[in-house]
């Protein structure tokens, strides 16, 4: 799996970038249908680009007034680690973590170190996922051998549970392995179902951007979507599926 920093941010270069890219092709669609106002697909490309226009402008100007939920990347979070526990000195990426008010996790809430998703993650408390970047990777494995902290690389459930939301193609037996492993891993066809549509116009939207055709985490969804405590809860009651206490 590709290290984080080897993947493209999500920035606000991005949405200016989005913003230019969706203004543009607002002006040509609209340009054609001056020219052709009875086209339909003149004014479904017309309003597409609009709408993803006023959506970027609206989400830059207000993660530019909100500094809790502005786009945070991998690089931007300071850890240490220490006998006693891992430490946030900056703080961590997501207000309704647990550990948002507090800036030191112990070390005997940390249950499990994940190698398998993007970024690094560990769980604390048997119910919460926490994402580090992977150039903490050697310091995140001493930590858990230094503290008998099990490792393990299980199953990545919102990767696969994003795989169609990446700018790539799949064939079908790989989209039937890919639900398959999501069953196999705690979830049912209909749920899987559910929770893609549900987080549908985020990611898609979203990667429009971003172009994004390796991996997309629970990481990307949280920082993403319009986070409120009910989806930051949900998403780790899903991540935690094929997790064993």
């Amino acid at each position: 799996m590709r290290s984080r920093e080897m993947k493209k941010n999500y920035s606000h270069i991005d949405q200016f970038l989005g913003i230019l890219f969706f203004g543009f092709g607002a002006l040509l669609t609209g340009n054609s249908l001056l020219k052709e106002p009875s086209s339909i697909s003149n004014w479904v490309g017309f309003l597409i680009c609009l709408g993803f226009t006023v959506i970027s402008i609206f989400t830059l100007w207000y993660q530019k007034n909100n500094k809790q939920i502005k786009p945070i990347t991998p690089d931007d979070l300071k850890v240490e680690f220490s006998k006693q526990g891992i430490t946030f000195p900056k703080g961590y990426y997501f207000k309704y973590s647990s550990i948002k008010s507090k800036s030191k996790i112990s070390n005997s809430v940390v249950k499990e170190i994940n190698l398998n998703t993007s970024p690094l993650s560990f769980v604390i408390n048997n119910n919460e996922v926490i994402f580090i970047p992977h150039k903490f990777r050697e310091k995140l494995e001493r930590f858990g051998n230094e503290n008998n902290i099990p490792t393990s690389e299980r199953f990545d459930i919102w990767s696969a549970i994003n795989e169609p939301f990446l700018d790539t193609d799949f064939s079908e037996t790989e989209k039937e392995n890919n639900i398959k492993a999501l069953i196999k891993n705690g979830l049912n066809e209909n749920e899987i179902k559910e929770i893609r549509q549900k987080i549908k116009f985020t990611m898609i939207s979203s990667n429009y951007v971003v172009w994004e055709w390796m991996n997309l985490s629970q990481f990307d969804y949280l920082n993403w979507t319009w986070l409120t405590k009910k989806k930051y809860w949900w998403s780790m009651e899903i991540a935690l599926r094929n997790y064993k206490e």
